[in-house]
């Protein structure tokens, strides 16, 4: 029996997202002027519209981008003469971070903006030539990583910052912290040559090597999922990306190339992520970094430093100062779920993440269940508990025959989030065989039921 399943999450978002087959559309690109030549080694959105780029060049010093429309238009900060930027990041819509350093290299930097970008103040670290990034797993916990070996944290919002002991003197490059405890920084013998990987699992107390590549790999880049599933990308002699799922300790290649080329820049969230490169070059994974594709080659073409998406838009930041914006994400995406085949008496489902938890955590949600005529099957509800997890017991035969099932919620999830994350569906029946599960998701713009 195949079984069809057309999952339509209540959402306020316009386009649509079909999962089937395991093919991905290329992402169309529009290239957009920032007002200025800089190189942007960072980019963040808040939210589709409000983002924010940072950068450096020769002659304007260390400058920090903003725009309100989605990446037409940006409006540039230069908040001091000799300054270079880094790294940007935002915990809500008018809380950020911006990383490096000022004069020229002489101090470490952190600014900060409590107003949207409208104003940022400043703080400098002795001791510390710059910081190349700065990460909050939470709205209060933040990091920070740089030169020297220098790892800062703060548990109020940036309002203190303590130094952390990282066992090294070598410059951190990349970090990322999934939880606010456990986190993973790449440091290497210089700013260009990052090899190395650090972890804590004490919120930055203890720091142990957990790998040293040598001259085997450059680190372009990394991200976790969680506290144990992580990817990685780079160069060896060619591009390459690599996936942990045991903290850190092996990695299993998933991505290789045979361009001479560094993927540094990347961005995950949940199922999908991005990477890019030199020469245009956009990979994009909709497999929680199982598999991964060369999406695009952007055109123009472009070096491409930083990636992120907001919504259903991703954007890139170039080395020549201009940012790149997708059309709306509505091409064909494999969210990596396999087909099985289940005997009688096993549970019978297939795993789905998406995006995001949210406020809806330990909610209950009552779904209507149709079958291809349009006409009601059955109504399970579905508790999403505080780990995350959405489990749905169906408790009635399925059809038989070619058959298409509806899943449509009666009722939105608190603040309007589309929020399903390891969505699971069994049978507790002892006659159901399936021998292919096609999963479509679309994600369209609904009006909610009150």
């Amino acid at each position: 029996m195949k079984i069809r399943l057309f999952i339509l999450v209540c959402a306020t978002v316009i386009g649509s997202i079909t999962v089937l087959g395991g093919m991905v559309h290329a992402t169309e690109w529009q290239e957009h002027s920032t007002g200025v030549t800089d190189i942007l080694y960072d980019i963040c959105f808040v939210d589709e519209m409000l983002g924010f780029a940072t950068g450096w060049g020769s002659s304007s010093g260390g400058v920090i981008l903003r725009t309100i429309d989605g990446g037409l238009t940006w409006d540039s900060t230069i908040p001091q003469n000799g300054t270079y930027f880094f790294s940007v990041t935002f915990t809500d819509v008018l809380t950020g971070y911006v990383g490096g350093c000022v004069n020229g290299g002489a101090a470490a930097a952190i600014f900060t903006t409590r107003d949207g970008g409208d104003t940022w103040t400043k703080e400098t670290f002795e001791g510390c030539w710059g910081f190349y990034t700065v990460d909050f797993p939470s709205a209060d916990t933040g990091y920070a990583s740089g030169w020297n070996g220098r790892i800062y944290k703060t548990v109020n919002g940036g309002g203190d910052w303590t130094l952390l002991s990282s066992g090294t003197a070598n410059p951190f490059r990349w970090m990322h912290f999934p939880t606010v405890s456990t986190g993973y920084a790449v440091c290497g013998s210089n700013y260009n040559n990052p090899t190395k990987i650090f972890k804590t699992v004490d919120g930055g107390v203890v720091w142990e090597k957990i790998q040293d590549y040598g001259t085997g790999i450059t680190i372009g880049g990394i991200h976790f999922l969680d506290a144990e599933t992580g990817v990685m990308v780079g160069s060896t002699d060619t591009e390459v990306i690599l996936k942990t799922v045991d903290g850190g300790i092996t990695w299993q290649e998933t991505y290789r190339s045979s361009e001479t080329k560094v993927i540094q820049g990347l961005f995950m969230e949940c199922a999908g992520g991005w990477a890019v490169a030199n020469g245009g070059r956009v990979f994009r994974t909709t497999d929680f970094g199982d598999t991964w594709i060369l999406d695009t080659i952007t055109s123009p073409v472009k070096n491409l430093l930083a990636v992120c998406q907001a919504g259903n838009t991703a954007f890139l930041a170039t080395q020549g100062g201009t940012v790149f914006s997708s059309n709306p994400l509505n091409g064909i995406v494999n969210l990596g779920m396999p087909a099985n085949t289940f005997s009688a008496g096993d549970p019978f489902g297939v795993d789905i993440t998406v995006c995001n938890p949210g406020d809806a955590l330990d909610s209950v949600l009552v779904f209507a269940i149709l079958d291809v005529a349009g006409e009601y099957f059955f109504a399970p509800s579905w508790r999403h508990p505080p780990d995350g997890a959405i489990d749905a017991y169906l408790y009635e035969p399925l059809p038989s025959g070619e058959t298409e099932i509806t899943v449509i919620p009666e009722f939105p999830f608190p603040d309007g989030v589309p929020a399903m994350s390891g969505l699971k569906l069994y049978s507790a029946l002892t006659d159901v065989s399936v021998s292919e599960i096609i999963w479509n998701l679309e994600i369209r713009e609904f009006s909610f039921i009150d």
